[in-house]
């Protein structure tokens, strides 16, 4: 945790004219996240905590997806590029970890669960990603006849 906390502390203090790093320390974070995640479940449960670490590295990978989604629908439209594509590349990443990782190695109730988990938190983000193109449809359209 305090990887992550240093590496968003270190990009912060550069200022936001440094996007490059950012993508840098979103890295730091990803790893940090998941070396926390493994480590702790490996602690706590030995092999079957080892299952349980990937699981919820593969759940928090898709969450901060989704916060970068939510975070981007609350900025104005024109600053949205940067972490629209940061969540987009963060959901290919956590597919692709849950498809070709996950899928082999893990099993029973911890393959079920990291399906459904990320299933239902992907469906969330179809569905909000619908409702704030329609709103933003409403608002170009009451714009225009005005």
């Amino acid at each position: 945790m305090l990887l992550a906390a240093a590496a968003v502390a270190i990009v912060w203090s550069w200022g936001s004219a440094v996007r490059v790093l950012w993508a840098g320390a979103v890295a730091v974070i990803i790893y940090a996240v998941t070396s926390f995640s493994v480590t702790a479940g490996v602690l706590i449960g030995g092999e079957r905590g080892f299952f349980a670490g990937h699981m919820a590295a593969t759940i928090c990978w898709i969450a901060m997806a989704a916060a970068l989604f939510g975070y981007a629908a609350h900025l104005p439209r024109v600053d949205r590029s940067l972490p629209i594509g940061g969540g987009l590349g963060l959901v290919a990443a956590a597919m692709a970890k849950l498809l070709l990782f996950d899928l082999g190695t893990l099993d029973g109730i911890f393959r079920v669960t990291v399906f459904l988990v990320v299933g239902l938190i992907l469906l969330g983000m179809g569905a909000g990603y619908a409702r704030l193109l329609e709103k933003q449809d409403r608002q170009a359209v009451t714009t225009t006849t005005q």
